[in-house]
């Protein structure tokens, strides 16, 4: 049984799966005044994140209007339900909690993985400098990407020494994190340059603000949650996605690596 302790975001109780959805409208409820959604029409094709709820893993669901966008050109259904946490959590993440900006260095944690594939396109639109960690059979994919700096993800030691001989004196600027084991949050701290943004995404075994800041009191940390942010500010989730959207069409975001 999970530890229910671990899903606070949805009110204690072990959720359904399923938090993102792409489909089709087919029907709008509407209240007792006759009023409802004006922007959206039975037969739209909208995708979303339902992050206060769950249990959208299903052939039809009820959501509300407040966690969907229209979907955007050029992707299927299939792509656009494997977008919206993924995306969302790394725009967060480096716009909004890192502040990430072009001719910075950023460290990257299994990068191989969906919200690291993710950074990497964000990293290299704004113009930053990628170093990673993956398991070894990974590193040749994200060099193929343009990732020049890769070390590993298995053993902390090895990464730590692998990252001080390529990041040099100047260390990194930002490094977002998911490797909560060994020493890998130590090692990685120890690699911001000085006034750093270190961002956590990772939800078990990470450092406490004391912690960290006992270690590098210069630096900023942020322990992400993404989930908490929508479901206080629900307000935010439409535009969020409505950018996600624009930026796939203008073909700045595109859809991961997958398989239906």
């Amino acid at each position: 049984t999970p530890d229910e302790s671990a899903f606070k975001s949805f009110g204690g109780k072990v959720p359904l799966p399923g938090l993102e959805f792409a489909g089709v409208v087919v029907a709008m409820p509407r209240g007792e005044d006759g009023g409802g959604p004006t922007d959206l029409v039975v037969g739209d094709h909208v995708f979303g994140n339902n992050a206060s709820m769950d249990g959208v893993l299903r052939s039809r669901t009820m959501v509300p209007r407040s966690t969907m966008a229209r979907l955007p050109g050029g992707i299927s259904f299939e792509e656009a339900a494997h977008m919206p946490m993924v995306f969302l959590t790394v725009e967060f993440a480096l716009a909004e909690q890192a502040k990430l900006r072009a001719g910075e260095r950023i460290l990257i944690s299994s990068a191989a993985g969906g919200v690291g594939l993710a950074t990497i396109q964000y990293a290299k639109r704004v113009g930053a400098e990628v170093f990673a960690s993956a398991s070894l059979g990974k590193h040749e994919y994200l060099r193929s990407l343009g990732v020049q700096f890769v070390s590993t993800s298995r053993d902390s030691d090895m990464f730590g020494q692998d990252l001080r001989d390529m990041v040099g004196a100047k260390g990194v600027d930002v490094v977002v994190n998911s490797l909560t084991s060994g020493n890998y949050i130590a090692e990685s701290a120890a690699l911001l340059a000085p006034v750093g943004r270190f961002v956590e995404i990772g939800k078990r075994n990470i450092w406490s603000h004391e912690r960290l800041k006992d270690l590098r009191p210069d630096v900023q940390y942020e322990t992400h949650s993404l989930n908490e942010l929508l479901v206080k500010e629900p307000e935010r989730t439409v535009p969020m996605l409505e950018n996600l959207a624009a930026r796939i069409e203008a073909g700045e975001v595109q859809p991961l690596p997958m398989k239906a």
